[in-house]
């Protein structure tokens, strides 16, 4: 009876951050960073977290494909909404999304000019 409950609450789900140096990345601040970005993402797993093994997600190429020619003060966390939470207590486990949000400031191309 507790056998369903006890997987869901122990999936394995993991998602690796990682940056490529695509472009600067900076945890801290830096002067011209001004333009505030949040991006918020999900990966998708299965089996309770055991399919795929690992969700890679690249700090970098997040941030470029936003616009941002560099970054700095960067945070990135990882969060389960309560909806997210239920859809998978109700798939007992089959289904186990994650979210991320990264938060950063940054140049963009017109801050170049």
């Amino acid at each position: 009876m507790l056998l369903g409950p006890a997987l869901v609450l122990s999936s394995c789900a993991e998602l690796r951050i990682h940056s490529r140096g695509h472009i600067p990345v900076w945890i801290g601040p830096k002067p011209g960073h001004n333009h505030y970005i949040e991006i918020e993402g999900k990966r998708q797993f299965f089996l309770w977290g055991l399919v795929p093994d690992v969700h890679e997600v690249n700090i970098d190429d997040e941030l470029h494909e936003a616009g941002l020619l560099s970054a700095a003060n960067v945070s990135v966390t990882i969060e389960q909404s309560w909806g997210s939470f239920f859809k998978e207590i109700l798939s007992l486990g089959i289904y186990v999304p994650r979210e991320y949000k990264i938060r950063a400031f940054g140049v963009v191309p017109k801050d170049t000019d």
